[in-house]
């Protein structure tokens, strides 16, 4: 006889309905799928806003201004072209590069200040400079 048939015992090996676990105890041990998609979604919540503070951390870091900038930053900064910087410098139409080593670097702060000046020729505005100094 079958195992299936009401009233038999199971045949060795067999669980036996009674050792069968109930649909009550399966939900207590494995988690529906309502429940592991709220984990999961927990789980990305958190993994984004860890990388949303990584993120705010480095915007944080980009807004610390350098003091010098090189040329291609300082043209970005002048909205002009590299070249057109260039020959601004070597005209003497705009404030002087420092160089450190190999680097022609520009001071954001005097091009800054260059400009609400009104972008005099470079000899002008050293002058204007000097006299702020006295």
């Amino acid at each position: 006889m079958s195992s299936m048939h009401t009233g038999t015992r199971a045949a060795p090996g067999e669980p036996s309905a009674d050792t069968l676990p109930s649909e009550e105890c399966v939900s207590d041990v494995q988690p529906s799928a309502d429940d592991v998609l709220a984990d999961r979604i927990t789980q990305l919540s958190h993994a984004l806003t860890e990388q949303a503070e990584q993120i705010r951390a480095i915007q944080h870091a980009a807004l610390i201004e350098p003091i010098c900038v090189g040329t291609v930053e300082a043209a970005r900064l002048l909205g002009v072209s590299r070249s057109f910087l260039c020959k601004l410098s070597s005209s003497g139409m705009c404030p002087a590069p420092v160089h450190l080593g190999e680097r022609t670097l520009w001071w954001v702060a005097e091009l800054r200040e260059w400009i609400a000046a009104g972008v005099p020729p470079r000899e002008q505005w050293e002058q204007m400079k000097a006299a702020r100094k006295k």
